[in-house]
């Protein structure tokens, strides 16, 4: 089976952004002319991720 990875970065919602609602018109057309293709969405700001600073991205001292 054919797979799409469709990843989103926007907070603004899709009510608020034009990007989204280009992204969402496209996945619809996509979707017509293959609808065997699988397609997977990700919106990365609705995933749990910790807040990182510089502290973050530093190695742990053993």
């Amino acid at each position: 089976m054919e797979k799409l990875l469709y990843i989103t970065a926007n907070p603004k919602g899709l009510e608020k952004s034009k990007g989204l609602k280009i992204g969402e018109a496209f996945l619809e057309s996509f979707h017509q002319v293959l609808p065997a293709v699988s397609i997977k969405k990700v919106d990365l700001f609705s995933l749990d991720f910790p807040q990182m600073d510089a502290d973050w991205f530093q190695p742990e001292e053993n």
